[in-house]
């Protein structure tokens, strides 16, 4: 990738098959992140209406209610961010080869780097917390 590195983009050929490869996936970054917006929708209106049953059954389940509340908006907020950046991602990436503009087509890859990177970061974090989880579960059905 060194068209990516300083040189100018539109003097390097790219074959028809890479620019139909990368508008593809384009296209599919896009349809991801409006997936992952309606998503966001949905755990939303799912959060309001469980909170709204849970505290009609008194405090215990409404404090209960309270902290799916709070984990719910933690989950959006990240999910937000990460659809952001995908949806972003995909346009810097298809404006770049509509343009032939080196700047916006290493701009949508780097913003596609960042995105992975993320999601691996949170899989790393959610496998962690598994294991603790698992490691407590034991702990706690050994001493019973």
């Amino acid at each position: 990738m060194d068209y990516l590195n300083g040189t100018d983009f539109q003097n390097k050929s790219i074959a028809e098959e890479t620019k139909t490869n990368f508008a593809s996936l384009g296209q599919w970054m896009f349809i991801g992140a409006i997936m992952g917006f309606v998503g966001i929708a949905l755990s939303l209106i799912t959060t309001v209406i469980s909170y709204n049953k849970m505290s009609s059954f008194g405090l215990e389940a409404s404090s209960i209610a309270m902290s799916q509340v709070v984990v719910s908006v933690v989950t959006i907020c990240i999910s937000l961010f990460l659809n952001i950046t995908l949806l972003n991602a995909a346009r810097k990436l298809k404006t770049g080869l509509a343009s032939m503009d080196q700047s916006s087509f290493a701009v949508g890859l780097n913003k596609l780097a960042m995105y992975f990177k993320i999601i691996g970061i949170l899989i790393i974090i959610g496998l962690v917390l598994l294991g603790v989880g698992i490691i407590f579960g034991g702990l706690s059905s050994a001493m019973r």
